[in-house]
C-alpha cells in the first residue's frame, strides 16, 4: 500500500457519515463550552465586542479534530483481539516476514512470529465497514450463503442468527431465539460466557440426528456473542471407521497367519539337538515375516535353510 493510497483511504475514512457526525457534536459542545469560559461576557453582557473571531473558531475546529482523529484510529485499529471493520492484507511491523489476510467481522489474530509483539499495518484494503450493525449486516449475508453450518449465539445460549446449513443440521426451520443446548445437547454445558469474555476458541464433534460434525465456537466479545461454525465431517467419519475396521481385519489376519508361520519355523528344541552351540536372532518387522528359516539332519548331515521371500 503506497503512502498516496493509505493517505487517501484515511481521507475516505474521516468522510464517513458517523465519524463526522461524532466529530461535529462533540466540537459544537466542547467548543461552546470552552467559549463560555473564555468569554464570560458573551453571558453576562450579551456582547461579542471583545471576542476574536479566529480564536473561537479554533476553539471549535480543535476538538473537532481530535475527536475526527481519534475515531479514524479507533475504526482502523488492527490490534490483535479487536473484531476488524476491514477486508484486506496486513503486514506486521515487528517481524517484517508476516501477512495475514483478514475478513469484515473477523477477529485480528496474533502474529504466530512475534506474539504478543504483533504490530499489524495496512498493506492492502478491499472493503471495509462503517459499524457493528453493517459488520452484522456482512456476517448475516456471508452465513446467507455459506454451504456450511453458521450460526450466532448470545451469552444465555440463545440462537441469534443462522444460516440454511444450520436449519438443516439442526432439524429445525426457525432456530432463532432457541436454546443452544436444547437443540446440540453436546454443547448445554459450555460456558459461553467465558468464551466470550476471553475471545477463546473451542473446537469439538458432536454426534446430532445422525451425522458427525465438526464445530469451531469463537468468542467475539465486541459483538457479545459466540459465532459457530459448523462442517459437516460424516463421510470422514464414516471412512475412518471404514478404515479401523478393515486394519482390525488385516491385523487379526496376519497374526492368524503368524500362528501358521510359527508352527512351520523349527522349533528350539531341534535347534539346541541339530545345532547345539548357535541361536537364532529372528525378529519380523510386522506380525508376519517375509524371511524363514529351515533346519534338519539326515544321518551325520547337518541341514540349514535361510530364505527370502
Amino acid at each position: 500500500m503506497t503512502p498516496g493510497e493509505k493517505t487517501a483511504f484515511y481521507f475516505r475514512i474521516f468522510a464517513r457519515k458517523n465519524i463526522q457526525e461524532r466529530a461535529v457534536m462533540i466540537g459544537l459542545a466542547v467548543g461552546i463550552l470552552l467559549n463560555l469560559i473564555n468569554h464570560p461576557e458573551i453571558i453576562s453582557r450579551l456582547s461579542f465586542r471583545d471576542v476574536h473571531a479566529g480564536r473561537v473558531f479554533l476553539t471549535f475546529l480543535v476538538p473537532y479534530l481530535v475527536t475526527a482523529y481519534s475515531s479514524i484510529l479507533a475504526f482502523t485499529s488492527l490490534k490483535p483481539g479487536k473484531v476488524s471493520h476491514i477486508t484486506g492484507d496486513l503486514s506486521c511491523k515487528s517481524c517484517g516476514k508476516t501477512e495475514y489476510h483478514v475478513h469484515v467481522g473477523e477477529e485480528i489474530a496474533q502474529c504466530p512470529v512475534c506474539k504478543d509483539k504483533t504490530r499489524w499495518e495496512l498493506a492492502g484494503v478491499i472493503t471495509t465497514e462503517e459499524s457493528d450493525d453493517e459488520i452484522l449486516e456482512s456476517l448475516a449475508l456471508f452465513a446467507r450463503y455459506n454451504p456450511q453450518p453458521l450460526f450466532r449465539v448470545s451469552a444465555r445460549g440463545i440462537i441469534i442468527d443462522s444460516n440454511k446449513a444450520s436449519e438443516r443440521m439442526l432439524e429445525t426451520t426457525v432456530p432463532e431465539g432457541k436454546a443452544l443446548g436444547d437443540l446440540i445437547p453436546d454443547l448445554g454445558s459450555t460456558d459461553l460466557r467465558k468464551i466470550i469474555s476471553d475471545a477463546e476458541e473451542l473446537r469439538v464433534t458432536i454426534l446430532l440426528h445422525g451425522r458427525y460434525y465438526n464445530l469451531v465456537l469463537k468468542g467475539v466479545p465486541a459483538l457479545r456473542s459466540v459465532h459457530i461454525y459448523g462442517n459437516d465431517v460424516t463421510e470422514i467419519k464414516l471412512a475412518e471407521q471404514k478404515i479401523r475396521e478393515q486394519a482390525k481385519s488385516i491385523d487379526e489376519s496376519l497374526r492368524y497367519s503368524w500362528y501358521i508361520q510359527k508352527a512351520m519355523l523349527p522349533s528350539g528344541r531341534l535347534l539346541s539337538t541339530v545345532f547345539p552351540s548357535s541361536f537364532v536372532f529372528f525378529r519380523p518387522r510386522d506380525i508376519v515375516s517375509g524371511d524363514f528359516y529351515w533346519i534338519n539332519q539326515t544321518g551325520h548331515l547337518k541341514i540349514a535353510a535361510v530364505a527370502d521371500c
